[in-house]
């Protein structure tokens, strides 16, 4: 039974501590694009950012082999409103590797993962296509 289930007394479903696999992802500066699904979100309070009272948040997400991968950054940045569980496919930098109580952490940087386009854009863009068929001689000669 691991502290969280002594701490809710055996309770069977208790939150379990994540269980990662040993091992780093990619070599510092490597370029990687993986499917990584967000496992917690932290937010802290950082040096850097204590006279302006704004947060910083860490993320945390899992490859599909169980590696420990983290990014820092602002309250609101990218990244910080996916869902828990969320899968996304990512490219990111690989900035440096860390040991943090036994858990291999590889920290990465300029996350990048292409947002689902709202319905507004699609609409925008349908108008567009179809003012640019309405305008094309084929649709004249086909509505005279």
């Amino acid at each position: 039974m691991n502290w969280l289930g002594r701490l809710f007394g055996g309770v069977d479903d208790a939150p379990s501590v994540p269980q990662w696999c040993p091992g780093y992802m990619g070599n510092v500066g490597e370029r990687l694009e993986l499917q990584l699904t967000l496992v917690d979100r932290l937010m802290v309070d950082r040096p850097s950012t204590y006279l302006t009272g704004e947060k910083g948040c860490r993320l945390r997400f899992r490859d599909a082999e169980g590696h420990c991968i983290l990014l820092w950054t602002n309250e609101g940045g990218r990244g910080t409103d996916l869902k828990i569980e969320e899968p996304i496919l990512a490219r990111m930098t690989v900035q440096e590797h860390t040991l943090w109580n036994g858990v291999h952490e590889t920290v990465i940087s300029s996350l990048f993962f292409p947002k689902p386009k709202s319905n507004v854009t699609l609409i925008r863009a349908n108008s567009k296509a179809m003012r640019e068929l309405v305008k094309s001689p084929e649709y004249q000669r086909a509505r005279s």
